[in-house]
Parts: structure tokens; sequence; C-alpha cells
């Protein structure tokens, strides 16, 4: 019941053509960031602005950015938009 009799069936092949895209590649170059003030003192707030390009094929959804402070190796960390 239900069965269909074939002639062949080493025939039941489909293709279909598919798009892969690079994975995403992020970059970030010395000159993609930029202090405010750009010589701050000891104690400044400073305000830290990057600009990371993506070099892949992908979209990448909130990626995250460390800044670890060479000097009290404080850690901040914060998801781009």
């Amino acid at each position: 019941g239900g069965a269909i009799a074939e002639y062949n069936e080493e025939d039941n092949l489909a293709f279909r053509e598919l798009a892969v895209l690079a994975l995403p590649d992020l970059v970030l170059s010395p000159s993609a960031v930029t202090l405010t003030p750009q010589a701050p003192a000891p104690g400044d707030a400073v305000t830290v602005s990057v600009d990371v390009a993506n070099l892949g094929g992908q979209t990448v959804r909130s990626p995250l950015l460390r800044l670890t402070d060479s000097v009290s190796a404080q850690v901040l960390e914060r998801t781009l938009d």
C-alpha cells in the first residue's frame, strides 16, 4: 500500500545551488581607537571610541569589546551596537 514502483532507483537525485558566505572577520586597527581627551592626566575621565570593521561576509550581532587598563588591570566590557 502506497508504494510507487520505479524503473530506476539510482536516479533519485536533486541539486540546489547555495551561496556560502565567509564568516565574520572583525578588525580593530590602532588608528580606529580614539581617546577624549587625547592626552588624559591621571584621574581624568576618558571616553574611548572604537571603529570596528567587519571584513567578513556575515553580520555580527552584539560583539563584545573588552578594554584592559594596563596600570590597574581593571577590565571594562561593553557590547557594541
